[in-house]
């Protein structure tokens, strides 16, 4: 990742919340929330799945539009069943995570130096090179000039430095592949009380509704459709333009990584102020996704989010922002990053309900086939940003399918107000 994915009742939208002032119709993220059964969505014309309820401004004071995921399913893959995908908001995506101080590895590694004609840097401040070897990157063409002593190719094969990112640990269901990098780090204090619900990914490269002067206190900025930043503007959504011009949701804006035990990001959420902050603690359970091995496999990580985007999504119910989670209904992806539709995995759901679908819902196998998506899609065009996000969903989220959370407001991390505006 850059240094410094109920039943959601898309169909209804309304978007009242302090976040927007009228609210700029957002894409809705698509994110599937499987619901089994496409149930309680659907009786209010919402496709079982948790509504995207992001609505991506169009247009400030453009009246919202429904959430995104309002039809199939939610961005998040449903596990078990593909039977359920509600929609999760997708509609604006915010920008790439930032804050390099939390995502910065305790392990030190790949800063090391080997000596002038062999340095052994990361590719990013987020991952160490003992992480990025253990992910199996050193032989990928966009490492080369990367972790060069780790990866081995120095003159005489050395293979480590002093960084001490040789530690690397097991990659099973049950743990992060960062684990031992990392660190366990939690500043945050276990939740007492709280309200229970669930989330579910998104990305579709729109506007978010937090980014219009007329929805946010203090808006998150934008991107053009190269990523440079444009700050806080009132350039026309990305997504009204087939994704070829506009103001997208930057890259940064992907999650990553604090600790083994803590994430960053942002999200989509209703029924509170645009930059309000979450944490969000995992349960071990799915919200529909029968037993998933990714869900249990969280079980007590911590995340804190920031609300970027609102939409038609259920109460309770946090569409993240995650590279590769679904565009849900509105797509300015494939005319961002030159690619087709087909490219982007399920509509609502993704790469990784692209895999499951493809896998026969085998969690070994799809998580590996929604991998070599992350790579195919974003590492071979060098969007790191989208690239280190996407690999954060199958390693530190370990892939899991509309966790289920127990969350509570919280004053918002440094971290993702200096990334966000």
């Amino acid at each position: 990742m850059r240094r410094l994915p109920p039943v959601a009742l898309c169909s209804i939208p309304i978007f009242v919340f302090g976040c927007f002032a009228p609210p700029p119709s957002e894409n809705e993220s698509g994110s599937e929330t499987q619901n089994e059964a496409e149930s309680d969505d659907d009786e209010e014309g919402e496709d079982d799945g948790q509504d995207d309820g992001q609505d991506d401004g169009f247009e400030a004071g453009d009246e919202a539009q429904g959430s995104s995921g309002d039809t199939p399913a939610s961005n998040s893959e449903d596990d078990d069943d593909a039977d359920s995908a509600s929609d999760t908001s997708s509609g604006s995506s915010s920008s790439s995570s930032s804050a390099d101080a939390e995502g910065t590895s305790t392990s030190g590694g790949g800063d090391a130096d080997t000596g002038a004609a062999c340095t052994d840097v990361p590719p990013d401040d987020r991952e160490t090179c003992a992480t990025w070897k253990e992910w199996g990157e050193c032989d990928s063409e966009w490492m080369i000039g990367f972790c060069e002593a780790t990866c081995g190719r120095c003159e005489g094969g050395a293979s480590d430095t002093s960084g001490g990112d040789t530690s690397t640990s097991s990659t099973t269901a049950s743990t992060s592949s960062t684990t031992g990098d990392l660190g366990d780090d939690n500043p945050f204090p276990p939740i007492s009380g709280g309200s229970m619900g669930f989330t579910t990914r998104y990305w579709d490269c729109c506007k978010p509704s937090c980014g219009w002067r007329a929805n946010a206190s203090n808006p998150v900025i934008s991107c053009d459709v190269s990523d440079n930043s444009i700050g806080v503007t009132d350039e026309a959504n990305a997504c009204e333009r087939n994704g070829t011009s506009g103001a997208f949701t930057c890259h940064r804006m992907a999650p990553w990584a604090h600790s083994n035990a803590v994430s960053f990001g942002y999200a989509a959420f209703n029924g509170a102020p645009c930059g309000t902050c979450f944490q969000l603690e995992f349960t071990g359970a799915t919200n529909n996704a029968g037993n998933d091995p990714g869900a249990q496999a969280i079980a007590g990580k911590t995340m804190v989010v920031m609300v970027t985007n609102i939409g038609g999504i259920q109460q309770g119910q946090f569409d993240l922002l995650v590279p590769g989670g679904g565009v849900g209904d509105f797509n300015g992806c494939s005319g961002q990053w030159g690619i087709s539709n087909s490219e982007l995995g399920a509509q609502y759901g993704g790469f990784l309900l692209a895999c499951k679908e493809q896998n026969g819902f085998d969690y070994e196998q799809s998580r590996q086939c929604a991998r070599d998506r992350c790579e195919a899609v974003f590492g071979t065009r060098g969007l790191t940003d989208l690239y280190d996000g996407c690999m954060w969903y199958m390693d530190w989220f370990a892939a899991a399918d509309n966790p289920q959370v127990r969350y509570q407001q919280i004053d918002c991390p440094q971290e993702l107000n200096a990334n966000a505006h």
